[in-house]
């Protein structure tokens, strides 16, 4: 009897060491997970505007990145997503990948000017696959967050400074130089802190107050665009609800509103209090007669590459290729002369334009530029619902909730200015772009919003 109660005893006691280990392996595995996405997300925050052909650090930064993408991408066997609207943004966004890699090579592309310009694509969708990794499979998505926080803001820092250091210009002349690509997601990550979720409103308002007197000093009108994006996708989504029978406003839209008006009036009357030269600069941005310019390069940047799309058969199929050349178009340079230099007309470009929505069709062609636009399209369409669910849910508050609240608003901030600004052209917006989306993708309460469409 003794016997078998020492044997049950040994039993139970291994048992108990096998969970033991297990839970011990699993929390190392977890741990190894967490340092390797902070590492990833981390990758590019040191990037920067103004190297010509590239520098070392940044060659550094990309092969550290592409490592720690392989290792992250080992410990979940790189599965890919096979069904679902992940898997809808993962091939189709590769199907562009591969087309636009083909056209390349049509179009005889020289591969050092491919490889800068096809590598913010391809980090796109690294991004969204870590983000779809460690947040579904892991449940790590805080941890992911807080890294693309520190990201966005050492990037921001790192930019502002390296402006004035590298373009040489004063206060009075400074403009895109000095605006980092992720001020679009800090702006949604402080803004969600303030008005929805309420915690560390100090701190958000101190970020939103220097990101807006950044914004301020360069006189750049894209970046309010990024604003007008947030706030029509929440209103929107609102009014979806409203159109089913979902209820009032809820009050962080209020809020929202009510501070958008009082920071808007008291920004300008500080603008005009203490720096008149600034309140002038935006007139004649606004309302002078160079107010039309940056609408008018961009169409004219369109053109362009429109003009190279149809010259060639092929082209309509593969496209031009990522990092094919190509020209302003002549027919708008009086437009926009004498506030732009007649060369700009005639110097060959090849980095993506900065109007986003033609970049696909141009390097990948009518069909699979398409599925790269309807890609980032289905995503908005998909983040939309999940959106409302949200609103719907009254879902803000909760920790647990910041994830997929930072994946939603920071990838329509980011798109916001894909109008004026292509996020494809900096390597750390588009990773970002794609973290926030793999979040939106990834997380418990965009499985709960498809369930209860």
């Amino acid at each position: 009897m003794s016997g078998k109660t020492e044997h049950g005893q040994r039993d139970q006691y291994t048992m108990a060491m096998a969970v033991t280990n297990g839970n011990q392996r699993l929390g190392r595995l977890r741990q190894q997970t967490r340092i390797l996405a902070i590492l990833f997300v981390l990758s590019f925050a040191l990037d920067f505007k103004g190297a010509v052909g590239g520098s070392s650090l940044q060659f550094v930064m990309a092969g550290f990145n592409t490592l720690t993408f392989i290792l992250i991408a080992t410990k979940y066997r790189f599965r890919l997503p096979v069904r679902g609207g992940a898997a809808v943004i993962c091939w189709g966004w590769l199907l562009f990948l591969v087309i636009g890699s083909i056209g390349a090579l049509v179009s005889g592309v020289p591969v050092g000017r491919y490889i800068r310009v096809i590598y913010p694509f391809v980090l796109f969708l690294e991004g969204f696959l870590v983000a779809w990794w460690v947040a579904g499979r892991s449940s790590e998505e805080l941890i992911l967050v807080d890294a693309m926080n520190w990201a966005a803001i050492i990037s921001f820092v790192l930019t502002f400074f390296w402006g004035f250091y590298f373009s040489g210009r004063s206060v009075e002349v400074i403009r895109y130089q000095i605006l980092s690509p992720l001020i679009p997601f800090i702006i949604a990550v402080a803004g969600y802190d303030f008005i929805f979720a309420r915690r560390h409103r100090v701190r958000a308002v101190l970020i939103l107050a220097v990101i807006f007197g950044v914004i301020a000093i360069s006189v750049t009108r894209g970046m309010f665009l990024v604003m007008v994006m947030i706030a029509i996708s929440l209103f929107a989504a609102w009014f979806w609800n409203l159109l089913r029978g979902y209820g009032s406003m809820p009050r962080p839209l209020l809020r929202g509103l009510g501070w958008g008006l009082i920071v808007g009036m008291l920004g300008l009357g500080l603008i005009m209090l203490f720096s008149p030269e600034v309140y002038v600069r935006w007139l004649h941005r606004s309302l002078g007669p160079a107010r039309d310019v940056t609408f008018w390069t961009r169409i004219a940047a369109v053109v362009g590459q429109g003009n190279q799309l149809f010259s060639a058969p092929t082209a309509l199929f593969v496209g031009r290729g990522f990092g094919h050349s190509y020209i302003y178009a002549q027919l708008f340079a009086s437009v926009v002369y004498p506030y732009m230099s007649p060369e700009v007309f005639t110097a060959p470009m090849w980095y993506p334009g900065e109007f986003m929505w033609i970049t696909p069709l141009f390097y990948g062609g009518m069909i699979a530029g398409m599925v790269g636009i309807g890609v980032l399209v289905y995503g908005i369409i998909k983040t939309f619902g999940t959106l409302a669910y949200l609103l719907r849910k009254r879902a803000w508050l909760a920790v647990g909730c910041r994830p997929i609240w930072i994946g939603i608003l920071g990838y329509y901030a980011i798109m916001g200015l894909s109008f004026t600004s292509n996020p494809m052209g900096s390597r750390i917006a588009s990773m970002v772009m794609g973290l926030c989306l793999g979040l939106a993708f990834s997380t418990k309460f965009y499985m709960e919003s498809q369930q209860h469409r």
